[in-house]
């Protein structure tokens, strides 16, 4: 369906920030992010809300990590 492809996309999008290894600097990576990646970011993860809970963004997404990220 037109709402699974566009869902499947934005979180090819997102997948593309590397979220899951959080915002950090480490020993071996530089995860941190500039202001306007961290508003893409955001914006991102809300649409995916907004998609899957019938235009509620203060309802929980399916993707797990997706939910710890937006606080």
């Amino acid at each position: 369906s037109l709402f699974t492809e566009i869902t499947t996309k934005k979180r090819e999008i997102l997948n593309s920030y590397k979220i899951d290894k959080g915002f950090k600097k480490t020993a071996t990576e530089d995860n941190r992010r500039d202001v306007f990646e961290l508003i893409k970011i955001e914006k991102l993860l809300l649409e995916i809300r907004y998609l899957e809970n019938d235009g509620d963004t203060t309802k929980v997404s399916s993707g797990r990590s997706e939910n710890t990220r937006l606080i």
